[in-house]
């Protein structure tokens, strides 16, 4: 039995429901009397800010028990923040969407919605809400066995969150990270990343996070087979579950610890561990893991020759794993029920059971291989899309591109235009400006012509007043003559 400390973060649908709202229930923590609140704040008149809030918040309080529901309180909160131009929420409100569509394993959709919160997010510059979908995106990919991609994410969005100093997000992608390495059988950076996530829920007081990172850490070793260090580090865990009275903890970490003692061969010990967990797990009403916990306790006491109690055990098993309807804890008890028949010397029952065991792993088998194939189709129809998304938006790039240089030469040509018609409008001004000076200079040219024509013929007609009032010549030389005429002596005496 693996713990259920770690089980939430290794994959399936129960492992999405804790990691993806982990990035949101440390934030709000929920009652009847809470919701109720929530209610009336949502469908009261007050700011549409707080009523999206209060939306968001409702959809992450039904996320896991009733994903209609939260669907819905993730849709108001979108079509009000819309309404509204709430950006950030806007972000949010996407994300819870889709956290709604992970949980029910329609990773398409859930992925459509976390990309639309990353892009507005990243636009907005709203980087703690960026690095949570970037997160989110990540997880998709990691559930999808798309570990490269997963990685990719999770690396982005601890980018971020260390630029803002977000050391609850940081503690996450840690956590993410560790399981994605262990996945790949990468223990030693499993190892690595779980204890950086310890290392802030200790410096963070998280008592929690501090009892959960403990258990996680003890499961990676007991992967590794350093049993001692697993011992170590489940007794701390523990330690942290009974201070808070987390009877969940207490559970997992006995039965961790029957687990590691069945693998040192030490049966008894893990017998008493198992049981512990057990007494737990009745008074929570864990009927999966009290299948699990039996069967392990079957295989100890197989171990030690107890057939006859094994038998009982395993019994027990198969019954609350029909109770669950668990096939692959059915298959389990189906497999103990034969070895313990087998070990009583009970072929007859022993056959039969194996002969279930066998019936129902190879239907396990068919199943588990079809949704392979789904999986396999699914990832290779996300990835072309993605290839069409990723060439549409290099065309659209390209048409930008050529569209802004389209833009430029309409520009330039105007501003061209506009520059010749400025320059033509000034030659044309200063041709106006010369002709009309040229008319000025031709006009006091006139004048002045006139004026000299006017004084030409003043000077003119004066002259001729002056010669009409002078004596000619011929008067002159006449009267002259005269006298000298007149002053000659006379010849007579």
């Amino acid at each position: 039995m693996k713990s259920c400390a770690f089980k939430f973060l290794l994959c399936g649908k129960a492992c999405g429901a804790f990691v993806v709202l982990i990035i949101f229930l440390p934030l709000f923590s929920f009652s009847e009397h809470a919701t109720d609140s929530l209610l009336k704040v949502a469908n009261g008149n007050g700011p549409d800010s707080a009523r999206v809030d209060a939306f968001i918040k409702l959809s992450i309080r039904f996320n896991a028990n009733d994903p209609s529901r939260a669907l819905g309180f993730g849709r108001q909160a979108l079509q009000l923040s819309l309404k509204s131009e709430l950006k950030r929420r806007q972000s949010q409100s996407y994300s819870v969407i889709g956290n709604v569509f992970y949980i029910k394993s329609d990773y398409d959709s859930a992925l459509y919605y976390y990309r639309l919160a990353q892009k507005i997010a990243g636009e907005g510059g709203f980087r703690r809400d960026e690095a949570t979908a970037i997160n989110n995106v990540g997880l998709v990919y990691i559930n999808r066995g798309d570990y490269a991609k997963g990685l990719d994410n999770q690396f982005a969005s601890l980018k971020i969150r260390e630029e803002i100093h977000d050391s609850d997000g940081i503690a996450f992608n840690y956590n993410a990270i560790a399981v994605v390495y262990l996945q790949k059988g990468d223990k030693k950076n499993a190892l690595q990343y779980q204890l950086r996530s310890l290392t802030i829920a200790q410096l963070k007081k998280n008592a929690r996070g501090i009892m959960t990172n403990l258990g996680n850490i003890g499961n990676i070793y007991y992967e590794m087979g350093v049993y001692d260090k697993a011992i170590e580090y489940d007794l701390q865990s523990l330690a942290k579950a009974r201070e808070l009275n987390n009877l969940t903890g207490m559970a997992n970490v006995y039965g961790n610890l029957g687990n590691i003692f069945t693998k040192e061969k030490l049966y008894s010990k893990a017998i008493e561990y198992y049981d512990l967990s057990i007494s737990i797990q009745e008074r929570l009403g864990d009927k999966d893991d009290r299948s699990s916990n039996y069967h392990s306790k079957a295989d100890a006491l197989r171990a030690m020759g107890e057939y006859a109690k094994s038998l009982d055990a395993e019994k027990l098993a198969y019954f609350f794993a029909k109770e669950t309807q668990g096939r692959e804890q059915l298959a389990v008890a189906y497999q103990g029920l034969a070895l313990s028949y087998e070990a009583l010397g009970d072929h007859a029952n022993a056959f039969v059971n194996m002969q279930l065991y066998a019936n129902l792993r190879d239907s396990i088998n068919r199943e588990e291989n079809r949704r392979n194939v789904t999986e396999m189709q699914t990832r290779f129809d996300s990835e072309n899309k993605e290839k069409q998304i990723a060439l549409q938006d290099q065309q659209l790039k390209v048409q930008d591109l050529e569209d802004q240089r389209k833009n430029t030469v309409i520009n330039f040509t105007i501003i061209g235009l506009v520059l010749m018609f400025l320059l033509a409008l000034l030659l044309y001004n200063r041709f106006r400006i010369k002709q009309k000076a040229n008319k000025e200079l031709e006009s006091a040219y006139q004048v002045i012509e006139e004026k000299n024509k006017s004084i030409t013929d003043s000077i003119h007609y004066a002259k001729r007043i002056q010669e009409s009032l002078l004596p000619t010549e011929k008067y002159i030389d006449k009267s002259l003559e005269k006298g000298k005429r007149k002053d000659e002596p006379s010849g007579h005496v």
